[in-house]
């Protein structure tokens, strides 16, 4: 369904490399509430502490199959930010935005489309398709309107699919990430530090994202999706990869896995309930130390005592029919 809704929009409005897009968000890094010591195995004196920031930085990234890179834009929790939040931060254009969260919400989306639309050239020809995520903020009535007005036709990928079909996640925010990572722990080796405040948390991401080679990965990540140039081919094998976990495609299957066809095939029947025994195979220990010859007696306690009340049952009945033999003989 993918393949024929792009086909379809490609051949109706003569779409080339210049007109597709791929948006998606990323962290910066986790904000953690615990705390954890890296360590080698078996070290006896362990003190170094991961870093991590106190709040949540989400990055908008953006780019073309034809390599063009929208700035990214930098959403903080809250609702004030610092006058020089961006004054390190060396991409050009680069934005910052605040939500309650510090994540994309659906106001701060239709202002990002605005962001984006004004971000690509006037001489790149409209409409714009943007392929993006299906998540409740990019979707709305609101949002399609405000598409609508900037000449945007948006695409949402399947469910469960991005890691698949999504340029972004395949070819770009893995180089992000290796970039700004050894970044962060140059900055705990400098400063000590083992937090990070946001001015500087924006000033590593822009380090990361300017030599992350980004115009180069998008395309390939294009390509490599199947999205453009469009590839029935292509898609298909990365959803069979992925239903095949990796595996290569002449590897058998594995005996249990036949095994549990059959299972699931066949109607199974399963045994009568197992009754369960009245007989006490436990003690109360209260205060006592229980030794093994200590329990033995108890066991032996215990089967006298229900061996005493079998006897009395018995007694009981015994009594109970005779007396209704007395009864019968009286009235006959």
């Amino acid at each position: 369904r993918l393949f024929d809704t792009l086909a379809s929009v490609y051949i109706k409005e003569e779409i080339d490399a210049r007109r597709v897009f791929n948006m998606d968000e990323t962290s910066f890094e986790s904000s953690k509430k615990s705390h954890r010591v890296i360590a080698f195995r078996g070290s006896g004196n362990v003190w170094s502490q991961e870093v991590h920031p106190s709040f949540h930085l989400t990055i908008v990234a953006c780019g073309s199959a034809d390599g063009l890179v929208v700035p990214p834009v930098f959403i903080l929790p809250g609702k004030t930010v610092r006058l020089n939040v961006m004054a390190n931060c060396g991409v050009s254009g680069a934005a910052v935005a605040m939500t309650d969260s510090g994540f994309m919400n659906t106001t701060l989306f239709i202002r990002w489309l605005a962001f984006f639309a004004s971000s690509v050239p006037a001489t790149t020809p409209r409409p714009l398709v943007l392929i993006m995520d299906g998540c409740s903020s990019h979707y709305s009535s609101e949002v399609i309107t405000a598409a609508c007005e900037l000449s945007i036709l948006l695409v949402c990928l399947p469910a469960n699919s991005t890691h698949l079909f999504q340029p972004l996640d395949v070819a770009v925010f893995g180089a992000f990430k290796s970039k700004l990572r050894p970044l962060i722990h140059s900055f705990i080796s400098e400063d000590g530090n083992y937090t990070i405040d946001k001015e500087n948390a924006i000033r590593l991401a822009g380090i990361a994202w300017e030599n992350c080679n980004f115009p180069f990965n998008v395309k390939a990540g294009f390509k490599s999706c199947g999205l453009f140039p469009l590839a029935k081919e292509k898609m298909e094998e990365s959803l069979g990869h992925y239903q095949r976990n990796g595996t290569p495609k002449d590897l058998g299957i594995a005996a249990w896995l036949h095994v549990k066809t059959v299972v699931q095939q066949e109607l199974l029947v399963l045994s009568p309930p197992r009754e369960k025994s009245k007989t006490r195979t436990t003690t109360t220990v209260g205060d006592r130390l229980l030794t093994h010859q200590l329990l033995l007696q108890i066991a032996a306690e215990q089967e006298d005592e229900r061996t005493r009340k079998r006897q009395v049952k018995a007694d009981a009945r015994k009594r109970i029919n005779k007396r209704q033999k007395r009864v019968e003989e009286a009235t006959v």
